[in-house]
This record gives structure tokens, C-alpha cells and sequence, in this order.
């Protein structure tokens, strides 16, 4: 194997390492799109930058109402399951 096959290699390597620390790392923020009921809680990967966990917070708060906050909000289920 010559030298340039190794290098590309060890790149790999390490890429896939840092990867992997990367995944060990993250951290799940709990934010609330409706602070002052201290209710519908999302979780946010810490890793993102803070442009895009503020972008995403944005667009989560506009488009809250098309989640189902509880069983109840999810249409057919049987309602002796919530």
C-alpha cells in the first residue's frame, strides 16, 4: 500500500472518530415554544449552531399547531388508550 493510500486512510479514520466523539457530546436542550405556559416542550440538539437552533425554534413556535401536544390530539386512536 503506498503512502498517499494510507494518508486517505488515516483521514478516514479520523473523521469517523470525530464522528463518533461528536454523537457522545451532544446534548438534548429542552425549549418550550410557549414560554409563558411553561407547556408544548421540544427537544434541541445543543450541536447546532445558535443561527439555526433559533431558526428551528422559530419555525417550530409558527407550525406548533400541527402537533399533537397529547393522545388526545392524535386523531384515531382508540379514546380508552389516553
Amino acid at each position: 500500500m503506498d503512502m498517499e493510500a494510507l494518508l486517505a486512510q488515516k483521514r478516514d479514520f479520523e473523521e469517523q472518530m470525530n464522528w463518533i466523539t461528536q454523537v457522545r457530546e451532544d446534548v438534548l436542550d429542552t425549549v418550550f415554544l410557549d414560554p409563558a405556559q411553561s407547556a408544548k416542550p421540544v427537544k434541541i440538539r445543543t450541536l447546532f449552531d445558535m443561527d439555526f437552533q433559533t431558526e428551528l425554534i422559530q419555525l417550530l413556535t409558527k407550525f406548533q399547531d400541527v402537533f399533537a401536544w397529547d393522545y388526545s390530539g392524535m386523531k384515531g386512536l382508540d379514546p380508552k388508550f389516553y
